[in-house]
């Protein structure tokens, strides 16, 4: 395997006999990404007082993030390093009150907020945003939180008779909302939603909440799993990855890992508390790319990077600290290679934060001493074979100064990227030259190996 940094060549030699000639050759290269976590760093940060008014909430899609505060603001983060408002839609009524929390897909925003209502709005296009649908019911009324699958909006809010709903949403018709069903949780104020195949996960206080929502007209509660130590006064992120959910809670200050694979009988696997070196205080949204779950902290002006390889006992990373931007209640999502993070308070109230947290083999390409041989635009995370290399390989021995009777062949890779090239099924078939028997020979080296 070949690690790069980033912008770099590195070269692996092939040792062939000045007997021999190259008849056939080709290797297999895959790519794999490399996370960040030594050299972690801010890439980029977008602030506008002028512009934007509060931040509550973020999602991205594409190329756009999406931000709720006052209003919606639209912002084009194709160039990570140099982001643009590009479209904005304000309160269009009276009673329009500020959004809490926002959810898009396939280019469709639902939100929620504190004026009692769930609002559609077709983002398409980005420059001129358009309302479609306002609908308004006390069981959406004021805080909780929101996604959208398909045709399908889930909304985790405090009904004014009964706090703890959760109310399904048919967008089929966007012209027509549909409140089609909905579930309470008795007394209880929700903090956090998140929905894995036809299950929506609830964080309430002192227990998260399983429901199946295979029948989104009558969805049903499978199980309710309580822990007032681990989930005090709430749990305010959820994420769920395989047959494990994440959970975070402001109250407790730990990250807890439970085991879903049975979704009757939920159980806590471990969890993860505050470490010397800063760790988690107060913490809140949570973001997950495997094996990392990235945790904003209310608290302590940070992010607390925890690695959960080991399930049955989560380490502390890295953090990430900065008490300009990490101040406050955390919004974060996780987009291609990069972390989007906004807080509400302070200086980062008007501001979104791009943290790049992994990279990849970015236009990778092989040169034989001088000759290039092959090169991939864009992202490598696949494999893919490189033939017909005999003619360079050849080539460069006619010049070749021979050491003890063999020529170093030098296989030049390159990466714009950081990431990990992994070599293999290197196949060389080669004849013996000068009047000796006309033997033909084909078996797999390695490279650096003779042959």
């Amino acid at each position: 395997n070949l690690t790069f940094t980033g912008n770099q060549n590195i070269t692996r030699n092939l040792n062939i006999s000045t007997y021999f000639r190259v008849n056939q050759s080709s290797i297999n290269v895959t790519g794999y990404s490399r996370y960040l976590i030594d050299e972690i760093q801010i890439n980029n940060f977008y602030s506008n007082n002028s512009i934007i008014n509060g931040s509550v909430d973020i999602d991205v899609e594409g190329n756009y993030l999406y931000l709720v505060g006052n209003d919606l603001f639209i912002i084009n983060v194709t160039n990570k390093s140099n982001q643009q408002v590009v479209g904005i839609f304000t309160n269009h009524t009276s009673s329009y009150q500020p959004s809490n929390y926002i959810s898009v897909y396939n280019g469709i925003a639902t939100i929620i907020g504190s004026g009692n209502f769930f609002d559609v709005i077709n983002v398409t296009d980005k420059q001129s945003p358009k309302w479609i649908k306002t609908i308004s019911n006390n069981s959406l009324y004021n805080e909780g939180d929101i996604i959208t699958v398909g045709n399908y909006s889930y909304v985790s809010a405090n009904s004014l008779t009964n706090e703890g709903t959760l109310v399904i949403i048919n967008i089929t018709d966007l012209n027509n909302p549909e409140a089609v069903s909905n579930i309470s949780n008795a007394s209880s104020r929700p903090n956090s939603i998140f929905y894995k195949e036809d299950f929506v996960y609830i964080g309430l206080p002192n227990n998260i909440t399983f429901i199946n929502v295979t029948d989104r007209r009558n969805p049903k509660r499978t199980a309710t799993l309580t822990n007032a130590t681990l989930f005090t006064n709430g749990v305010d992120g959820l994420w769920a990855y395989q047959n494990i959910l994440y959970a975070t809670s402001i109250t407790s200050a730990k990250l807890t890992l439970i085991n879903i694979t049975d979704l009757q009988n939920p159980s806590v696997i471990s969890f993860f508390v505050n470490a010397s070196s800063g760790g988690l205080n107060s913490p809140e949204d949570l973001a997950f790319s495997f094996p990392y779950v990235y945790v904003g902290n209310n608290n302590n002006e940070l992010i607390t990077i925890v690695n959960v390889s080991d399930k049955n006992n989560p380490k502390q990373a890295t953090i990430i600290s900065n008490t300009t931007l990490f101040t406050g209640s955390a919004s974060m999502t996780i987009e291609d290679n990069y972390l989007f993070v906004t807080y509400s308070r302070a200086a980062a109230s008007n501001t979104t934060t791009i943290i790049k947290i992994f990279d990849e083999i970015i236009n990778p390409y092989l040169f034989i001493g001088t000759n290039q041989s092959w090169n991939y635009t864009g992202n490598l995370n696949i494999t893919t074979s490189i033939n017909n290399l005999s003619e360079e390989i050849n080539e460069y021995i006619l010049t070749c100064s021979f050491v003890n009777g063999f020529c170093q062949v030098p296989f030049i890779f390159h990466s714009d990227g950081s990431g990990f090239l992994e070599i293999n099924n290197v196949l060389i078939n080669y004849s013996v030259n000068y009047n000796l028997s006309n033997v033909s020979l084909v078996r797999p080296v390695n490279l650096d190996d003779g042959v």
